[in-house]
């Protein structure tokens, strides 16, 4: 599920998080250690996945057919409507 509908997108906000955190720590003439690094990348995928969230919610509200060049999750077979459950998985 987390492959399927995280992984593929452009990731602008997870890196856009890092980016942002390094230019704070630099305004105030701080260089991030490797454990603060760590703390923004790890936001940084949080946000990816609130993304995730809002994309497969967003498919089943609009009963979208694909994202990203591949069928939207609620429609493989498998899945269906229990879409909305992994959706608030990932919330």
């Amino acid at each position: 599920m987390m492959s399927y509908t995280v992984a593929g997108g452009k990731m602008n906000r997870g890196l856009a998080t890092l980016s942002v955190r390094k230019t704070f720590a630099k305004l105030v003439g701080h260089s991030l250690n490797n454990k603060e690094r760590c703390q923004a990348a790890a936001l940084g995928w949080c946000i990816e996945f609130l993304q995730a969230f809002f994309l497969v919610a967003d498919d089943l509200m609009d009963d979208s057919v694909t994202r990203r060049g591949q069928p939207c999750w609620f429609r493989l077979p498998e899945v269906k409507t229990i879409a909305v459950n992994d959706s608030f998985i990932r919330e």
